[in-house]
């Protein structure tokens, strides 16, 4: 990596640590862990510098602190905050002892639900007044709008509050972090919101560092060099081309068909200048889908959307709508319409069911789940509609419908976006018993060969002549994680 970085005339700035604990909101308060990871950095810090400083030097530049400490830090006693200035101070004071001309450089997360700007502020300045930092050390918050924890008409706020207090530090340089991201769909934002986020920080920071172009827009990652070209340009010429010459979001139709499961929909909106990043979809208050744009989509000028509600559980006169959300989160008007919803009965909502299941259970089922007529309205992996399965070769469900019924299909679902490793399994296998023991009439299909609508494979086989109280269902050869929302049985 050094090698790759001093041809390319990079500066690199490496983290000589991990640990897990990093990552959590209360690591300082975790026994002598702060102490230890700090210790354990400096040691493996002073090896990688006696390997390869000599050969590289200053491609060598810096250091990496890995922790992403939060604004959790409002929950923190006087006693943890002392723990979090230690913990900075053995680090840093270890590599000033090593080498003082290679700058620190740390990257904070907030999240808006645990403090506002002013007082996350207020608190990064209590522990900052307890820290040895050196002239050149390096502050550098992610902007958190690629993971939503604040957004793009937000995070300024925090950057502002921000650099009043490191303006009293004058040891302490104030960099920015935008998130080339949308942790939604662990998507890639367009250029049109990155620049948004540089422009609008640029006020108040020193320079940047760009999260994560590795990942999101290295065309070798993303598969397209469209987003690398697209930054390419900017960065040669400032200049940016937007989706379009209007600032809204602007409604074209919305109809709806009939289908086998419920009620599909479909809505059309025109571009705006930032691009729009998903649609809501409702049934009067109720959200029941979320649509993301595909990155191939975003500068089409105009994007159509579809989903089907196949929660809806009553014949009945509803009213549909649908609101596109630009990358800014500007709202476009709300389209409507009214559908006279005339659905398939779903006999298996409410019904018990039991699983074979013995894998991982980080994201556990509570046995209700999955027959509950709730469905995902988002393509994450960590929808509340969902439950995950993992680390076995196959999962079966058999639910108990109460008594002997005719059935018309078996809708089996499962999340295929990529979210947190999800994909469906290779196969599922239905099959029927009247006494829950003997199964019969099984019925296999190639899984993967199914329409993916909003991140989740709708696996729906139809059945004829068959009358039986169990269905059981089969996820076969799963390939990685599995993330269920609904197993639905129409009568």
């Amino acid at each position: 990596m050094l090698a790759q970085c001093q041809s390319h005339g990079m500066k690199a700035y490496i983290s000589p640590n991990y640990s897990e604990e990093g990552w959590y909101n209360n690591n300082v308060t975790i026994g002598n862990w702060y102490k230890e990871f700090s210790t354990d950095s400096v040691a493996i810090a002073k090896e990688l510098y006696s390997l390869y400083k000599d050969k590289y030097g200053d491609t060598l530049y810096g250091w990496y602190f890995v922790p992403e400490f939060t604004n959790y830090f409002v929950n923190f006693t006087d006693d943890h905050y002392n723990r979090a200035a230690e913990m900075l101070n053995i680090y840093i004071d270890g590599i000033n002892e090593l080498d003082p001309s290679m700058p620190f450089l740390m990257s904070p997360y907030f999240v808006e639900q645990y403090s506002d700007a002013k007082d996350t502020a207020s608190k990064y300045d209590k522990v900052f007044a307890k820290i040895n930092f050196r002239k050149g050390d390096i502050f550098c918050p992610q902007d958190c709008v690629g993971s939503g924890f604040l957004n793009a008409q937000t995070f300024v706020e925090y950057y502002k509050e921000l650099k009043t207090v490191i303006d009293k530090y004058p040891n302490l340089a104030f960099w920015g972090n935008p998130e080339s991201f949308k942790q939604t769909n662990w998507s890639t934002a367009p250029i049109t919101r990155f620049v948004y986020q540089l422009e609008t920080a640029a006020p108040y920071v020193d320079g940047f560092i760009s999260f994560a172009y590795s990942h999101y827009y290295a065309p070798d990652v993303c598969g397209t060099s469209t987003f690398h070209d697209d930054y390419v340009k900017y960065y040669n010429t400032g200049e940016v081309t937007y989706y379009s010459d209007k600032e809204e979001i602007t409604p074209i139709s919305i109809e709806s068909t009939a289908t086998s499961t419920g009620v599909g929909l479909t809505a059309t909106f025109e571009n705006s200048k930032y691009g729009i990043s998903y649609v809501e979809f409702y049934r009067e208050t109720e959200l029941v889908a979320t649509a993301h744009t595909e990155m191939e989509d975003y500068s089409k000028e105009s994007i159509t959307y579809s989903i089907t509600d196949k929660s809806v559980e009553a014949n009945n006169e509803y009213k549909y709508s649908a609101i596109a959300y630009d990358f800014l989160l500007r709202p476009s008007e709300k389209q409507e319409i009214t559908v006279d919803v005339k659905i398939p009965e779903c006999i298996s909502i409410g019904k018990k069911y039991a699983s074979d299941y013995t894998g991982n259970n980080g994201y556990p089922d509570d046995g209700k789940r999955l027959t509950d007529g709730i469905y995902a309205t988002s393509d994450s992996y960590s929808d509340k509609a969902a439950s995950g399965f993992a680390d076995v070769s196959s999962v079966s469900f058999v639910i108990d419908l109460g008594e002997s019924t005719e059935i018309s299909s078996v809708l089996a679902r499962g999340l295929s976006s990529g979210s947190g490793g999800a994909i469906i399994s290779s196969n599922v296998e239905i099959s029927f018993s009247d006494d829950g023991i003997t199964f019969n009439g099984a019925i296999s299909v190639d899984a993967t060969t199914y329409e993916i609508e909003n991140g989740y494979s709708n696996v729906l086989i139809p059945v004829t002549g068959i009358t039986a109280r169990y269905v059981k269902v089969s996820y076969i050869s799963l390939r990685n994680w599995l993330f269920i929302d609904e197993i639905a049985v129409y009568k």
